[in-house]
């Protein structure tokens, strides 16, 4: 069955069906065409035609198929449309939102931009606040002291118990302690087995210092077992103890350490002076010989001359407008004075003395005790015997002060110094490198040590009795 066709077998006609034809037993001599024993070809039946679909109906049909997909595509794009334009809104909708995002950071850039030309600002205007909070704070507590290792008893009236410890101390108070001291109490919350210390506030910093001096190797405060501390705010707490490790180490090398308010220093002369002696300027021995010479009467004489008329005089009241009138009548007796005080080198009490007056300074609140300037009137035979010796000073001084000092000195003008600068910043230009420096020591004269003094005057090379005196 080739091609997948149907063979059909057709009946013969002696009523035998025919078998499959063969070719090969045909008969194809010349003379006629012969059959030997050949079955007989069988004759094929029509098929059945095919049923064709006209022409007309398979167009309708391609027709029908083209409509269908070209309303399928036009709906797809249909679709497509609306969701290009609704993308379409939707960046539209995403620009105006990046212009906007856009003119908010340029806004924040500028906003950014001046809050940092604030800032520097700021932080200075806060640091100094702390300064200044930190400052009242400080000043509030100088007035103040406390007692640690006192018993703490029931029911206690802890300012008449610490009255009575100060009348101890002070016993020239005793009739005026109650306007002596303002407040004392207890500090922190009770808890059992632990006493409290005692915070005291006085009413004068005159008291309050002189507490603090008399409580130091007191026996009494050994008796009771209580030792006085200083109130520091928390800021100079931190401060001492941050600074108090070098401190010890500096105490048991052997050096002079203390503390001053929340300050502390080390005082290393020795190994200051060594560093500086190879370079440090002497006076020569002439100037020495007659800074150390005995006083003489022209001496005195010159140093009343010296005295200005008109001023204040101190705790005896002696003006020097009484030396200068008297001073015939009284030269002998002040020469004795001042040549027993160079020999004996022992100064008397009233020399020793003055009277303070404190001038608030202009334009600062006055109720500070900072802003106002003392003003120590001295007696005047104490002057006399000071310009005795600063009269010699001024002989040779200049061989130990260098020629830059131009303030202070006769012969020198601190305006010297003035021009410089202005020279300095008119031709900054030469110098490749530098730098001005301007320096103020924070009350200088009340931070003079004698014994650094001392060994200033061993190392300008001043005999021994110009450093006794």
């Amino acid at each position: 069955m080739p091609n997948g066709k149907t063979e059909q077998r057709l009946p013969a006609a002696s009523g035998k069906v025919i078998g499959d034809h063969d070719y090969s037993l045909m008969d194809t001599t010349s003379g006629g065409t012969k059959r030997k024993n050949s079955p007989i070809t069988p004759t094929k039946s029509t098929a059945p035609p095919l049923k064709v679909k006209s022409t007309k109906d398979s167009s309708e049909m391609v027709n029908a198929s083209l409509v269908e997909a070209i309303e399928k595509l036009t709906s797809k794009m249909d679709s497509f449309g609306d969701q290009l334009r609704e993308n379409s809104v939707m960046v539209a909708s995403i620009a105006k939102l990046v212009e906007l995002n856009a003119t908010e950071i340029k806004e924040c850039k500028i906003k950014i931009q001046t809050m940092e030309k604030e800032v520097p600002r700021l932080i200075k205007e806060n640091n100094e606040l702390k300064e200044k909070v930190t400052e009242l704070e400080r000043y509030k507590r100088r007035w103040n002291l406390k007692i640690h290792g006192l018993k703490e008893k029931a029911d206690e009236k802890t300012r008449d118990v610490v009255m009575s410890i100060l009348s101890k101390l002070a016993p020239q108070w005793n009739t005026s302690m109650e306007s002596v001291v303002d407040s004392a109490h207890r500090i922190g919350r009770k808890e059992e087995g632990r006493d409290r210390q005692i915070i005291i506030q006085f009413t004068m910093r005159f008291h309050r210092d002189a507490i603090w001096k008399m409580s130091k190797n007191s026996k009494i405060c050994k008796d009771l077992g209580i030792h006085f501390k200083q109130d520091f705010c928390k800021a100079d707490r931190e401060a001492r103890a941050a600074a108090w490790p070098k401190m010890e180490q500096a105490r048991m090398a052997g050096q002079n350490v203390y503390y001053r308010g929340h300050v502390g220093y080390i005082n290393d002369a020795d190994a200051f002076f060594g560093r500086v002696k190879d370079w440090t300027p002497t006076v020569d021995e002439s100037f020495r010989n007659a800074c150390d010479a005995d006083i003489s009467m022209e001496e005195v004489e010159r140093a009343v001359n010296c005295l200005s008329l008109d001023k204040s005089p101190g705790s005896d009241g002696l003006t020097s407008n009484f030396y200068k009138h008297f001073w015939k009548y009284i030269k002998d007796l002040v020469f004795n004075m001042l040549k027993e005080i160079s020999e004996s080198n022992i100064l008397p009490t009233t020399m020793k003395q003055g009277t303070i007056i404190l001038i608030p300074k202009p334009g600062k609140n006055p109720k500070l005790i900072d802003n106002l300037r003392p003003i120590t009137l001295l007696n005047n035979d104490y002057k006399i015997l000071t310009h005795i010796y600063a009269n010699r000073l001024k002989t040779g001084i200049s061989q130990i002060i260098s020629e830059t000092q131009s303030g202070f000195l006769k012969g020198r003008s601190i305006h010297n110094n003035i021009r410089l600068v202005l020279d300095l910043l008119d031709y900054n230009y030469l110098v490749e490198d530098g730098f001005i420096l301007f320096l103020d020591f924070f009350k200088a004269f009340d931070m003079i040590e004698h014994k650094f003094m001392f060994h200033t005057l061993e190392t300008f090379g001043f005999g021994e009795n110009f450093k006794n005196f």
